[in-house]
């Protein structure tokens, strides 16, 4: 009966919204990693340029959807049509796996557009890539006259930038091992802690 009025409820509320029957969503991520390397002198093999690669890739996508069944996406709202993801929430000690690979938000991402229907959407990626390099001073004793040469230093950019349209709504992906250390877990952690005791 709760769900009943629930569903009943939202329908009312979102009669009185022009902007209910629209949807826009936004999502992006971020990868960065750095490794070493050197480049060694074509003049001589004790002589070299030492950095580190720096990467960065960045991702955003954007989905429009307009309301194609507004009693299923109310339902879907409720929780009614996704029992899996209900009795995932009932498995003991679930929310220690989804620590480690997020079950729980895969499942609940496989009705998100029940009830709406795909417009428009897009995929934008761009990657940075930068080496900056040190002055490497070796000592040559080659010469007469013995001491440290520096080799110099240099800098080197490199820039993607690429945007594509979405010919359809993307589905969840299978989930994948996510580092349990991550500032967003801990965050989460202290969160949790927080809430159980105080």
């Amino acid at each position: 009966m709760q769900d009943v009025h629930g569903a009943v409820a939202a329908l009312n509320a979102r009669e009185k919204d022009a902007d209910a029957y629209r949807a826009t969503v936004y999502g992006k991520a971020a990868e960065v990693s750095s490794f070493p390397f050197f480049v060694q002198s074509e003049f001589r093999s004790t002589w070299g340029y030492p950095g580190i690669v720096n990467l960065e890739h960045h991702s955003k996508v954007r989905l429009d959807y307009v309301m194609d069944n507004d009693l299923y996406q109310t339902l879907g709202q409720l929780g009614i049509t996704n029992p899996l993801h209900a009795l995932w929430d009932r498995v003991p000690w679930s929310f220690v796996v989804d620590w480690f690979i997020p079950v729980g938000n895969y499942l609940g991402n496989l009705d998100a557009d029940l009830g709406w229907q795909f417009k428009a959407g897009s995929i934008t990626r761009f990657s940075k890539f930068r080496i900056p390099t040190i002055s490497h001073a070796v000592k040559d004793n080659v010469y007469p006259v013995s001491g440290f040469i520096s080799v110099g230093s240099f800098n080197a950019y490199a820039y993607s930038f690429k945007r594509s349209a979405l010919d359809s709504s993307p589905s969840p992906r299978i989930p994948r091992f996510k580092n349990p250390l991550s500032g967003q877990h801990i965050a989460n952690a202290i969160a949790l802690a927080l809430g159980r005791f105080f």
